[in-house]
């Protein structure tokens, strides 16, 4: 879907049909010991132990810890994500998460010190069990969230201007070395490459979190932003020649679409996109 209150002509498309990249449960564990666990080909039931902690995949495909008693040594594992892929990973103690394209985590498999914390590269979606006694913490390069118990998403991407931190329940804390601020429901923590905090209200966490959901969903975004999220997801190069129009677009989309039906839904005048195997060009026709 798209919607826009001026008129304008559909791009022109030189294009064979491309779908997203892999299965939408796709992902690779490592263990401990450097071993890799392919999730998507994995059996239903116990993948992997880790001490006395076990690893599950139950029947929907998501991944599940059941840790162990008496769990001592801080055993960290990775969840990985392809491009086109998305997983859900439910935590040793509970807390819930959702991994976008291309996005990462580390955590221990078992939470055994006086408070819980993991490492997030990419794009995830949190919901946080309650421990007062354990704060939750996120470590996202040199900035910190503190968490007691709420639902949030981070966008972290290496090759965004800003990380983003968007509270939908509960509170959150996000620090750096610099600066800390505190989140309110439906507020935005954006850090620049500067490491300075600027704080959004009202925002609309249904674009937030539309990629959890299965959509592309673009509220007046700039066309690099939109196109950058089409490359992490249908695995693509993104090459421009000539001047790019500035607009914001408005774009509600389902993730399974096809590349060719998606470029398609764009309409932006005077650009024509191509694709060459995994690169995708954006040339001015004006």
């Amino acid at each position: 879907v798209y919607r826009s209150n001026r008129s304008v002509e559909k791009p022109a498309i030189v294009s064979q049909q491309i779908e997203p990249a892999s299965a939408f449960d796709k992902a690779t564990l490592t263990l401990s010991d450097g071993s890799v666990v392919q999730l998507d080909s994995a059996g239903i039931g116990i993948v992997a132990k880790e001490g006395e902690s076990k690893i599950v995949k139950l029947e929907d495909g998501q991944v599940k810890y059941e840790a162990g008693t008496g769990m001592k040594n801080n055993l960290l594992n990775e969840m990985t994500t392809s491009t086109g892929s998305q997983y859900k990973l439910t935590l040793p103690d509970g807390s819930k998460v959702w991994l976008n394209a291309a996005s990462s985590i580390k955590y221990p498999v078992a939470f055994t010190g006086e408070e819980r914390v993991v490492s997030v590269k990419g794009e995830a979606f949190f919901e946080v069990a309650k421990d007062v006694k354990k704060p939750f913490r996120i470590k996202v390069g040199e900035m910190l969230i503190d968490v007691l118990g709420t639902s949030f998403n981070v966008n972290a991407y290496d090759n965004e201007p800003l990380v983003k931190t968007t509270l939908l329940e509960g509170s959150v804390k996000v620090s750096n070395k610099k600066s800390s601020v505190q989140l309110s429901v439906n507020q935005q923590a954006q850090m620049d490459l500067n490491e300075g905090f600027t704080v959004k209200n009202s925002i609309n966490t249904e674009e937030t979190i539309a990629w959890k959901n299965g959509y592309f969903y673009f509220d007046k975004v700039e066309l690099p932003i939109v196109l950058r999220e089409f490359a992490r997801w249908y695995n693509l190069e993104v090459v421009y020649e000539g001047t790019i129009p500035d607009e914001k677009l408005l774009i509600i989309l389902k993730r399974s679409s096809s590349l060719q039906s998606v470029l398609g839904a764009l309409k932006i005048n005077n650009i024509n996109f191509a694709i060459e195997g995994r690169k995708l060009i954006i040339r001015s026709a004006g």
